[in-house]
């Protein structure tokens, strides 16, 4: 999804004019809940299309980010107690920040960024399935919600709430099904899909977009510029998406 420079143009043009705004309403006497609406119109603005990666901890979200972005800079395998929310928007210069006590913001000049922003969570799993900043902020603001489930231990009870949860909020929701190299045969990978689909479907009422892919498999494809292992992998399936 790409901007025109016409649209880019009216884009810069209101968040300059909200920030010019902003910054002579925060000079003068105005209550702060008349100025709070600017604020929060401008931080939606900052998120054109905002996508929230959600799914239980080691299901491999920060590598699966890590691929759909062409970087290292996500820490994979953290453990639970230590893991942040990360804020990842588009910038010149790759840039690296703590908001608040909550999360981390990450600024990288990925082309896939100019249009899209990316929210990497921490487990659902975890001491932190609670987390006010997730829930009552990103998640009601999503555009869209994936959420990863790996192939080893697919679509657990725990995901199942989770994910009925996330649809309360009335969201776009795919999963992405991670690690189908772990599957032994094509068959047992289908046989997975099916198992994931079937499941999703019925509780959600819905009829879910299950893709399976292989972040492992997406990351050599990446070091040698394999386009037929980058197929393989199912990353090229889910970017056409």
């Amino acid at each position: 999804m790409k901007y025109s420079e016409k649209q880019k143009r009216i884009f810069d043009s209101v968040r300059n004019s909200l920030t010019d705004l902003l910054s002579a309403a925060s000079q003068t006497n105005i209550p702060v809940d008349q100025i709070y609406p600017l604020k929060e119109t401008l931080k939606a603005l900052e998120d054109k299309f905002l996508i929230v990666v959600v799914g239980e901890f080691n299901a491999g979200k920060s590598s699966f980010v890590n691929v759909l972005l062409d970087t290292e800079l996500l820490e994979e395998g953290v453990t639970p107690t230590t893991a942040n929310i990360q804020l990842i928007r588009y910038g010149e210069d790759t840039h690296v920040s703590l908001i608040e006590d909550w999360g981390v913001s990450i600024q990288l000049p990925s082309p896939l960024l100019e249009s899209i922003s990316f929210v990497d969570t921490p487990g659902t799993n975890t001491i932190i399935t609670e987390h006010e900043i997730l829930t009552k902020w990103f998640l009601p603001k999503a555009d869209l919600v994936i959420f990863l489930s790996s192939a080893d231990r697919p679509y657990s009870e725990s995901e199942n709430k989770f994910l009925l949860n996330i649809k309360e909020w009335g969201k776009k929701i795919i999963i992405v099904l991670n690690k189908i190299d772990l599957m032994q045969t094509h068959q047992e990978t289908e046989r997975v899909i099916s198992f994931v689909k079937e499941n999703a479907d019925r509780q959600l009422k819905s009829d879910v977009a299950v893709f399976a892919l292989s972040s492992k498999m997406a990351k050599q494809a990446r070091k040698e510029s394999s386009e037929e292992l980058w197929v393989q992998s199912g990353f090229y399936f889910l970017e056409k998406y």
